[in-house]
């Protein structure tokens, strides 16, 4: 189990940062965008750890 503390989201944001993590193809829409950027700051998903990331 993994307790992530000051994660603000749901389980859908942090699954989306993940599956982008692992290479896993996700769909960004209008009903999942905002919780995905969220879950990429907290993760620290920027440009400094890969091109492309999901914060750019």
């Amino acid at each position: 189990m993994i307790k992530l503390v000051d994660f603000h989201g749901v389980n859908d944001a942090f699954e989306l940062g993940v599956k982008f993590s692992y290479g896993i193809t996700i769909t960004l829409s209008a009903y999942n965008i905002v919780a995905a950027q969220c879950a990429a700051k907290y993760l620290q998903l920027t440009e400094d750890v890969e091109k492309g990331n999901l914060v750019h």
